[in-house]
């Protein structure tokens, strides 16, 4: 039983220990066989592993066999690979690992020099050589490492089959060199041999002797008797009842004997059954106790297909034969799950606690097709319900006349219940499929919708259901980064191997974006990070989590001013935290020198801008900030590489440099600001609404294109009839893109003149999003996304529609292909938007067009890969 694996309950003074790692002197510790044979093996400098379930006391056992080996005047370094953590490169790693070792052989400094001295050596070898040059040089005993939670590795970023591989080149030194006899490792995990070493190219980790840890026996348990029913006879029958029921597994003996020992009532072994129930055969027990919750994780979750995983255990639940097979990845779970033994070659339940909490029963419900077997079951359920509708109106109006009356209406109420039940449970049993990788799930899904054909608002819902998986499917949807709140910003690292979420409950995640994993730990920001945009053009929100140029640090900004600031590596703790103003963050960015440039409201500056130095991790405030005292300025944007924010007020334009806080120029000119952007030459704004107390100004729905002295160039009108317009620029600063109600428009920036016919587009598109080599546009206009290729105008893929309004849109720094889409929903998904002779198809359907697909939903559906 390891620390990590549950908090630590004792009862009866201190006797019981039901969680964590048991103390040296603890009385309830038990001896079995396992003590002295891996006692003896590392002192006779043999290799050993114990690789078996959790919570069955290796961690216990290794304390003990360490303190013994102490006495024996062997060196003793324990590693437990939890504490060094699992987002790190391979660097950190192993220095993390030599680290820990270090300090439980008083050989840390050593350690840390010959390290740092030889950086030009990889990761691996310097950790092999500092073992052999300093670890055996300076101790002349023997030496036994502790290599604890292995399976740990099982989640790095990284390979560990070199590491493994390693400790078996120590142990083949020996043949070589004598010295490296007194070098023993023992592994310790929930894994198998064959887990170690996972790439089939090198030899299997095959060395050392296995320690094999049973279950306790109730004769060498008998002390356990002492802490329940005050000992004596009493005590030793409550034991053996306890036994009963956990058949000797550590933790559940341990926990049984403390709730019993806590129960001053419980002197009968009918008192030691209704304890047992209570803790762990109760309703909620699965959910709550933690070893269940384990056993029933490593079961639901395993890598094994699960159908074939719990039928397996369905026959070892019933007693039929199921033989021992240690190169069965499906044996192999069943035992590292602990919900099964080996016996003689055969695998049988560990015990009656799990035999009962892990039934028939849990084995139907949890097999893939339990889903639709329950959906039925609700179906039948809501029919009497309705039913019983029916019956009491009969009863309460009486008279055939108003009988048949009431019975056509109950009737076609019955009938509508019925169709939404079914439609539902179609639908849901589609959703469990296609979340499980089944792709008949679309043919389900396609079922519910015809099944809801009179039902136009749920019809309407399953139909756009239909058609995002179906996009999935087809091989267009990359990745979905889903979080327990909805999204609210995003942005990609700039390599493009990271990507980040905020949500509106102040977590924001990073991503790795070629698994689509969760890269280390949630962020806890705190507040809600990013905002939702004004009727104005404001920075897209994306900007309110950005990284660093080396992708080495994010940066979280919220709409109460808060900012914070985290290295991509750990994850664990915010670097920094600042909170300037009391009012939004705007917009931020990592300049090319390493500093954060942040454009906040300020309680009563207006809004000002800020600048930190992040270089060397202290967050230094780097000059004073650049204030609005005036409250004039309606917003502003920072540059690319914010050297300077462009600044638009009421009453004029500005151009300000964020290091000194000096405005380069300043332009009188009244207009009502929508949106501006610029090109290494030109910058170009966009007016809503004419402001001209003077006479002078922009007229509402025109453009105005300006160089970077502030001197007017050209003026372009493409919204007079509205008055609403917007403006983006191309990457390559080439182009210039108007957005009105009408449509959109490309022009030359450098000379205004428009390029081809206009992209006709019947509503407002919101969200723009150029990808990095500036030959796509998408667009957001509502809950649908449109992909147009800027050579032709036309759309690259038909138009993407989710069931939420879309609030955002970024193409991948690297993938000119690859769109990710923030919607009002807990997620937010990578699309790939290559030419459609690019898509992977993943899934085609037979015999019927879609439409028709859609109107009957009964066409054949046949996956091919």
């Amino acid at each position: 039983m390891h620390a990590s694996d549950s908090a630590t309950t004792r009862a009866s003074g201190g006797f019981y220990v039901t969680g964590g790692t048991l103390p040296v002197d603890t009385g309830s510790y038990v001896h079995r066989a396992a003590d002295n044979e891996l006692y003896e093996s590392l002192l006779a400098r043999k290799f050993c592993y114990i690789l078996t379930s959790r919570q069955v006391g290796k961690s216990s056992l290794m304390v003990r066999t360490a303190a013994r080996l102490r006495e024996a005047g062997v060196a003793v370094g324990v590693a437990d690979l939890t504490a060094i953590g699992r987002n790190l490169t391979p660097e950190q790693w192993y220095a993390g690992l030599l680290a820990r070792i270090g300090q439980q052989l008083d050989v840390e400094d050593e350690l840390e020099d010959f390290w740092t001295d030889h950086r030009s050596v990889g990761p691996l070898l310097r950790w092999v050589e500092a073992m052999r040059s300093v670890v055996l040089v300076r101790r002349s005993a023997p030496v036994v490492i502790f290599i604890d939670e292995i399976d740990v590795v099982q989640s790095l970023g990284f390979s560990t089959d070199e590491f493994f591989a390693a400790i078996r080149e120590c142990h083949n030194r020996r043949a070589e060199e004598p010295e490296m006899n007194r070098l023993t490792f023992c592994l310790i995990g929930v894994a198998t041999p064959t887990d170690l070493i996972e790439d089939r190219r090198l030899t299997p980790f095959n060395i050392g002797s296995r320690i094999e840890l049973t279950d306790l026996a109730e004769e060498d348990a008998a002390p356990l008797s002492a802490g329940m029913g005050g000992g004596g006879e009493t005590g030793r029958r409550l034991l053996r009842r306890v036994f009963h029921w956990t058949n000797g597994h550590p933790y559940l003996t341990q926990k049984l004997c403390a709730a019993v020992a806590a129960d001053a009532s419980a002197t009968s072994t009918a008192d030691v059954d209704r304890v047992c129930e209570d803790l762990f055969l109760a309703d909620l027990a699965r959910d709550v106790d933690d070893n269940l919750v384990y056993v029933r994780e490593r079961m639901l979750r395993s890598e094994v297909d699960r159908a074939t995983l719990l039928d397996a255990y369905g026959k070892v639940h019933a007693g039929k034969q199921v033989r021992f097979d240690d190169g069965d990845r499906v044996i192999t779970v069943l035992l590292l799950s602990g919900i099964a033994a080996n016996g003689n070659g055969q695998l049988h339940p560990r015990n009656r606690v799990y035999e009962r909490a892990f039934d028939r029963t849990w084995i139907r419900e949890n097999m893939p097709d339990a889903e639709l077997r329950r959906q039925r079951a609700a179906v039948r359920r809501g029919m009497f319900r309705v039913a019983g509708i029916a019956v009491a109106v009969v009863v309460v109006v009486g008279g055939l006349a108003v009988f048949a009356r009431y019975q056509t209406t109950v009737a076609r109420a019955a009938k509508e219940e019925t169709t939404r039940l079914l439609a539902e449970s179609q639908a849901e049993t589609g959703r469990v499929m296609l979340r499980d990788g089944d792709l008949k799930g679309l043919l389900h899904l396609a079922q519910a919708r015809a099944t809801a054909d009179e039902m136009p608002a749920l019809a309407s819902e399953l139909a756009e259901e239909w058609t995002l998986w179906h996009w999935q499917l087809d091989g267009r949807l990359v990745q979905v980064f889903g979080q327990d709140s909805e999204v609210t910003a995003m942005g990609f690292s700039p390599d493009g191997s990271l990507f980040i979420t905020g949500s509106a409950d102040g977590i924001a995640q990073l991503w790795r974006t070629d698994t689509g994993e969760p890269h280390g730990a949630p962020l806890v920001h705190g507040s809600r990070i990013g905002h939702d945009p004004r009727w104005w053009h404001m920075s897209p929100t994306y900007t309110l989590v950005c990284f660093n140029r080396d992708s080495t640090l994010v940066a979280l900004g919220g709409e109460d001013g808060t900012i914070t600031v985290w290295d991509t590596a750990t994850t664990e703790e915010h670097l920094a935290s600042f909170r300037p103003g009391d009012g939004p963050v705007n917009q931020m960015t990592f300049d090319p020198d390493g500093f954060l440039v942040a454009y906040v409201d300020m309680p009563d500056r207006g809004k000002a801008l800020w600048r930190w130095d992040m270089r060397d991790g202290s967050a230094s405030l780097s000059g004073a900030p650049v204030a609005d005292p005036e409250r004039t300025l309606m917003q502003g944007i920072l540059l690319p590489d914010s050297s300077a924010l462009f600044a638009m007020s009421y009453n004029g334009l500005g151009l300000v440099d964020t290091q000194t806080g000096d405005e380069a120029w300043r332009t009188d000119h009244y207009g009502w600001l929508s949106s501006a952007t610029w090109s290494r030459t030109r910058i170009a704004t966009a007016y809503t609404l004419s402001v001209t107390p003077t006479g002078v100004g922009a007229p509402s729905g025109s453009v105005q294109v300006f160089d970077w002295h502030g001197t007017p160039i050209y003026e372009l009108a493409p919204s007079r009839e509205t008055g609403r317009v917007q403006v983006d620029a191309t990457p390559d600063g080439r182009s210039l893109l108007t957005v009105t109600e009408k449509g959109l428009r490309l022009w030359d920036f450098a000379t205004g003149t428009p390029y081809g016919d206009p992209i006709a587009h019947g509503g407002w598109v919101m969200y723009r999003a150029f990808n990095a080599d500036s030959t796509l546009l998408a667009g957001a206009s509502g809950s649908t996304v449109y992909v147009w290729d800027l050579d032709t105008g036309d759309l690259v893929v038909d138009p993407i529609r989710y069931p939420h309004p879309v609030k955002g849109l970024i193409f991948h720094p690297a993938d000119p292909h690859v769109l990710a889409v923030q919607s009002v929903d807990r997620s937010a998904r990578l699309w790939d938007v290559g030419p459609p002779s690019d898509y992977v198809t993943l899934a085609t359907f037979e015999g019927e067009a879609q439409a028709d697909h859609f109107t009957k939903g009964m066409a054949a559906f046949s996956p091919t890969q």
